[in-house]
């Protein structure tokens, strides 16, 4: 099974939505001067491809190079159920996701 990006960085943070630092590999870059040992998740996702999609009153959405996206609620973030909308694989889509109908899994 191929493992997209949103799965990797969401394994870098383990699988924990409540956590926003990673310990920082070789090559990425320092988000920090006080934490140079870790990276958060807004820098790891930019070093990782991702275009940044900001919406007033539901956060940040990261869009990764191979269509997986992970939503950032500001105190919380998850694997997005589709880059195209803004909720969370782990709740399901909202009545208002116009993505929903384009889901088959939901």
């Amino acid at each position: 099974m191929t493992t997209t990006i949103a799965e990797t960085v969401a394994e870098r943070l383990d699988n924990d939505g409540y956590e926003y630092w990673a310990e920082r590999l070789s090559g990425e870059p320092v988000t920090d001067p006080d934490r140079t040992a870790q990276i958060d998740l807004d820098d790891l996702c930019r070093h990782l491809g991702a275009r940044v999609i900001r919406r007033d009153g539901w956060g940040i959405r990261y869009v990764f190079p191979d269509g997986s996206a992970i939503i950032d609620a500001g105190s919380a973030w998850d694997i997005a159920l589709s880059p195209d909308c803004w909720c969370w694989q782990g709740a399901g889509h909202g009545d208002e996701c116009t993505a929903r109908s384009s889901d088959l899994g939901d």
